[in-house]
């Protein structure tokens, strides 16, 4: 049953009172009553707003925004999902379940793994391997000096077997000298002794003088050739000292690079085992009583990435998973985007880096202001669209991942400010544009007002005339208004701008 009051409200029409703008004696009427006055004004009870939904805008000043609506949804980033593989082949046991929250580098699973073993024993031959390398270099470091005092101490041999040739050269020489003396002697003894008849006594002597001459050239000669001999055997021990104590710095420079090098597959190993098991090297080489902690390791433990909750198990526990398998995904719901596609020909119209509004499809959520990024260089080649994306600001975990969305992309701003309401507001009657402007004096009332409008984009329009800012509109209801004819000029009259009404054009 329609109300009694929106009955009457719908159907009252306006009592016109004819007058004219210099006053004179009004014509004579039917009834001795006075007919009601000309207004613009309409009076808005309570009741009559509340029956009707009658709502109010108020307007602002700014300069019109064109903007470009996309529809789209919110999805993780990309950078916000991540997969758990398994880094080598083996046995899986999980310690989370599904929509789990994790935390990074919490351990959510181990993996059994032979690798393991390979990779440990790999790193204990590398650790062996430089300590071969340093024991050789302790001995090789203590020889050194020894070697170099060798070679000093046969340079110094050679020189004096070289001094004793030497002497025994001389030695021989006079030997030799002597026993050539003692044969020249018993020549002349034998010769003497032969004219004089001497007797034979004086020979024999020259003859034994002579003899043991020749006998001190032989052992002179011996001596000689003894120095000699060691000549060759102290000038091959010399070289050879020499040459084992200059290459004792360049064996001290070879295992100085193989101990580099040793060191190296060490550390290498060190990363490999840092990779295989998701620890840092610090932790792994934490020494204890029991030795490193990376001889300690038993499994390879699976962490978590990053923050985040456990949107999928792809690998069932105890399960044999093949390296670089998927075991889970995580997705941290804090880090969202819009994504949404526009059309080749509108994707040019978007400026770098754009203002952009965000609404969720969720009844609390509210509107964000964000940047668009940057377009997609390529189209969809079925649909001829382009994908858009932009960075939902702040802790994005309120909006559900594929939750539907709208974007609006400001595309440009008016070069002035003007007035600006919702379009909703403003209604054309025949040739008037008007609104219902709430009378700020008496708040249940509106003035049914002819505006002068000008661009109109995204819900709004510019008014040129009669309403400024602050003023307040009315918006839901405004079309019932309007349907009343309530407030509407006469056509041989005009209101001013006071809502007077005159007669007349002027």
């Amino acid at each position: 049953m329609r109300s009694p009051i929106r009955f009457t409200f719908l159907t009252a029409l306006p009592l016109v009172l004819l007058s004219s703008c210099g006053g004179g004696t009004p014509p004579e009427t039917r009834s001795t009553a006075a007919a009601p006055a000309v207004t613009n004004r309409i009076a808005l009870p309570a009741e009559v707003v509340a029956n009707l939904g009658i709502t109010f805008e108020k307007a602002k000043r700014g300069r019109l925004e064109t903007r470009l609506r996309i529809p789209g949804r919110v999805e993780a980033a990309p950078e916000a999902r991540f997969v758990v593989r398994a880094p080598s082949a083996g046995r899986v046991a999980l310690k989370v379940a599904r929509w789990q929250s994790v935390s990074k580098g919490a351990v959510i699973g181990d993996l059994v793994s032979p690798d393991l073993r390979k990779a440990q024993e790999a790193l204990s031959e590398a650790a062996a391997s430089v300590d071969r390398v340093d024991i050789d270099l302790i001995r090789t470091k203590a020889e050194a000096p020894l070697l170099a005092e060798i070679a000093t101490a046969t340079e110094a041999a050679l020189s004096a077997a070289r001094d004793r040739v030497r002497s025994a050269q001389t030695g021989l020489e006079s030997a030799e000298a002597l026993a050539t003396l003692a044969r020249e002697r018993v020549d002349a003894t034998q010769k003497l002794t032969a004219e004089s008849g001497l007797a034979s006594g004086a020979v024999f002597a020259a003859r034994k003088d002579h003899v043991e001459a020749q006998a001190a050239a032989l052992e002179a000669a011996r001596r000689r050739d003894e120095a000699r001999s060691a000549i060759p055997e102290l000038t091959l021990a010399l070289a050879t000292a020499r040459a084992r104590a200059e290459t004792a710095a360049l064996e001290l420079a070879i295992l100085d690079r193989r101990r580099a090098t040793a060191q190296t597959s060490v550390r290498q190993q060190l990363r490999d085992l840092s990779v295989l098991t998701g620890s840092t090297v610090e932790s792994l080489t934490a020494t204890t009583a029991s030795g490193p902690a990376w001889t300690r390791l038993e499994s390879v433990p699976l962490r978590a990435p990053a923050d985040g909750v456990v949107v999928e198990v792809v690998a069932s526990d105890a399960e044999w998973v093949d390296a670089a398998s998927p075991v889970l995904r995580i997705v941290d719901p804090t880090k969202m985007v819009f994504r949404g596609e526009v059309p080749e020909a509108d994707a040019t119209r978007i400026p770098a880096d754009a203002s952009v509004r965000i609404e969720v499809g969720c009844a609390d959520c509210s509107i964000l202001e964000t940047k668009l990024g940057a377009a997609r260089p390529v189209a969809d080649p079925r649909t001829r669209t382009i994908l858009v994306e932009a960075r939902l600001p702040g802790d994005g975990s309120a909006y559900p991942d594929g939750s539907s969305a709208s974007a609006s992309v400001l595309l440009g701003r008016s070069a002035a400010e003007e007035t600006l309401i919702p379009t909703a507001c403003v209604v054309q009657d025949e040739l008037e544009t008007l609104v219902f402007r709430r009378d700020p004096a008496q708040p249940d009332q509106v003035i049914r007002t002819p505006i002068s409008t000008g661009k109109r984009a995204e819900g709004w329009v510019e008014v040129l005339s009669e309403v400024a800012e602050g003023d307040e509109v009315v918006r839901n209801g405004v079309q019932q208004l309007r349907l009343t004819g309530i407030g509407k000029a006469p056509a041989n009259g005009h209101f001013h701008a006071d809502g007077s009404w005159h007669e007349g054009k002027d």
